[in-house]
């Protein structure tokens, strides 16, 4: 039976290595929200043996500027600036049963209706994966 998991912590103190490499069920896919993981030495030779794959955002995720953007928006006020990295996070969420990589790992899901819907695999900040017990 696959399992989810999330796991918080500290930028940098293993959430994504310790998911990817102990998850029982291969290959993990990781949502890559800090750019990490390509460049892991960890994950160099997972990446190899294509037992992880992963999806980096480009945008960076700007945390400082939440709590304006949520007043704007219950101000009905324009942001001053569009949120692209989580606008685009967003984005690939609705696309990732649509992304082989994550269909191979198990991290999308199909609706009673036959729709195409987004798995709630998450593995930290950083992640979504499928099944680490």
């Amino acid at each position: 039976m696959s399992k989810s998991i999330l796991l918080q912590g500290e930028p940098g103190c293993g959430k994504s290595m310790m998911g990817a490499l102990t998850a029982i069920n291969k290959p993990v896919h990781i949502v890559d929200i800090d750019r990490k993981v390509g460049s892991a030495a960890w994950a160099q030779e997972a990446i190899k043996k294509q037992e992880l794959t992963y999806w980096e955002l480009k945008e960076p995720i700007d945390d400082s500027n939440i709590k304006a953007r949520n007043y704007s928006l219950v101000t009905n006020a324009k942001p001053n600036v569009q949120p692209m990295g989580w606008t685009r996070l967003a984005d690939y969420v609705y696309e990732m049963p649509k992304s082989e990589d994550a269909k191979r790992a198990g991290a999308s899901a199909t609706s009673k209706r036959g729709r195409a819907r987004p798995a709630r695999r998450t593995l930290g900040h950083s992640a979504t994966t499928r099944g680490s017990s």
